[in-house]
């Protein structure tokens, strides 16, 4: 939906194929593809008139919130303004303990593990792995969307793994295909003039509240590393980051 906002807002960059694309799916013959176009172009539209995405933002920032978040600290009612959170402000003690809190999330995270990364990476006759055609087809869409070199040069995908803790339960075979998953994405990404990195492999269980989110903990450790991939991209870019 924020691709047709930008769209129908004018605050994308110049791309026929991508305007085609988007409004083939319109009309498309595949009703899921169609039903779901149609109606961002709705919310799309409504969005540009009324800004209904701004108010709800201003007021769940402001003066209430409407959705619960496991994320916020448990002190606060989920209805708090999230003014009333600062950045910083999660500490261990606002989520439950390793290893609980991998544990209660376990039924649900680990079916995710398995469709986002273990399945995406399949074994040949000769016991060998590699990634399925569809994730190859997934960096051609990109490839398609973003067809100028120089701005693929300039943008950085961050490839994350999942919550170490549920990734080390796994058997070696899905453990394997999993790292490998996050690592063939990042390969697949550089070779096609984008800039990657992973995230999060071998990070320890305190560095999650979750099966995917990271905790303050990680973030000083994650600074460093993009940090480092920024300067090597703006060096490369001819600026430089101190």
């Amino acid at each position: 939906y924020i691709v047709w906002q930008s769209w129908l807002s004018g605050n994308l960059l110049p791309n026929g194929a991508r305007d085609a694309e988007l409004t083939s799916a319109l009309s498309s013959k595949n009703e899921p593809i169609r039903l779901h176009a149609q109606e961002n172009l709705t919310r799309a539209f409504l969005e540009k008139i009324t800004f209904s995405s701004n108010l709800w933002n201003s007021i769940g920032y402001r003066h209430f919130f409407t959705a619960y978040s496991f994320i916020l600290p448990r002190r606060l009612p989920f209805w708090s303004p999230r003014r009333l959170v600062a950045d910083d402000e999660h500490e261990e003690s606002d989520f439950l303990p390793v290893p609980q809190r991998f544990e209660s999330v376990a039924a649900v995270e680990c079916p995710i593990i398995d469709g986002m990364y273990v399945d995406k990476i399949e074994t040949l006759s000769d016991g060998s792995l590699r990634i399925v055609q569809s994730a190859t087809d997934s960096i051609g869409n990109l490839e398609r969307i973003v067809p100028d070199a120089g701005l693929r040069g300039r943008m950085l995908f961050l490839v994350t793994s999942r919550a170490s803790y549920l990734v080390e339960t796994l058997d070696a075979d899905k453990k394997a295909k999993h790292d490998l998953s996050v690592n063939e994405w990042v390969r697949m990404l550089d070779r096609a003039g984008f800039n990657a990195m992973p995230l999060g492999l071998n990070y320890a269980a305190e560095d999650y509240i979750n099966g995917s989110h990271f905790s303050n903990k990680a973030s000083a450790r994650m600074a460093v590393e993009v940090a480092g991939k920024l300067r090597t991209m703006t060096g490369i870019n001819g600026a430089s980051i101190p």
